[in-house]
């Protein structure tokens, strides 16, 4: 028992003296104060060791690789509507247009047509794009003799596109209004083009230019005809009449000629 007292009795003294010495050192509080202010910068320190900044090189590292453009593409491509089909529009002309519309992606592209009832029918290309509800069209036909593009710009909502249009005609602007146009036929399959009749093209005329006849001329005076048939006169040489030829008189020298014509001195004498 005395020894346990002691020792009870040297263990009541040493916490005693170890408490005391604790509350009089004011150093150890300032020292924990010291490490507990110091301990976050420890921790900033940290982060540029790169041992322990591995979960914010794994942060940077995400942050920093690029987007999936593929799931982006599919994302955006699954966005789009799907508007292909046999359109009918009617806005545009006394009666409706139909038109063939085919699709890759946003792009747009197709056919389009005009049958009226006792009206000349025509036959048109067509192109155009869609992005999100928005939609455009560009049908350009060939009516009569004149090439007429249509530009049409409007909202598709639940198979249905209608908005504003302009027809260009000429290099101007010839019609503004506005259509509504709704999908009658998913397959496209089934669109015909229209009977059209081809225009007639009309030639220029051409002048023929007669050639004016060289004989007569409007401005040319009168060329008198030559007398092929004039008598034939004698021509005289130094004012004496040329030397007769006897041989042209030798039927009137003979009996019962004439010598009415023979040069004096040629008609023989009398015996």
């Amino acid at each position: 028992m005395t020894k346990k007292c002691a020792v009870l009795s040297l263990l009541f003294v040493f916490i005693l003296m170890a408490g005391l010495s604790m509350a009089q050192n004011p150093g150890n509080n300032t020292n924990k104060i010291v490490e507990n202010k110091a301990a976050p910068v420890n921790s900033e320190k940290s982060t540029t060791n790169p041992e322990n900044n591995s979960p914010n090189v794994a942060n940077a590292s995400a942050s920093a690789v690029p987007k999936n453009n593929a799931s982006e593409t599919a994302k955006a491509a699954s966005e789009i509507a799907n508007v292909k089909g046999i359109w009918s529009i009617t806005g545009i002309e006394q009666e409706q247009i139909t038109m063939a519309i085919q699709q890759d992606g946003g792009d747009l592209f197709g056919q389009a047509k005009y049958e009226p009832d006792g009206g000349v029918a025509w036959n048109a290309v067509a192109i155009g794009s869609v992005s999100g509800d928005n939609m455009n069209l560009v049908v350009t036909a060939l009516k009569g003799n004149n090439q007429v593009s249509t530009w049409m710009n409007g909202t598709y909502d639940n198979d249905a596109f209608s908005g504003k249009f302009f027809e260009v005609s000429n290099g101007t602007i010839s019609t503004r209004g506005d259509f509504s146009a709704t999908l009658v036929n998913p397959d496209i399959s089934e669109y015909v083009p229209a009977t059209v009749t081809a225009p007639t093209v009309t030639q220029p005329k051409t002048t023929t230019q007669e050639t004016p006849n060289a004989s007569v001329t409007s401005n040319s005076a009168p060329v008198a005809a030559v007398n092929t048939a004039a008598t034939q006169q004698p021509v005289t040489v130094g004012g004496r009449q040329p030397v007769h030829n006897v041989e042209q008189d030798w039927d009137k020298l003979g009996p019962g000629g004439d010598l009415s014509g023979v040069p004096p001195g040629m008609g023989g004498s009398d015996i």
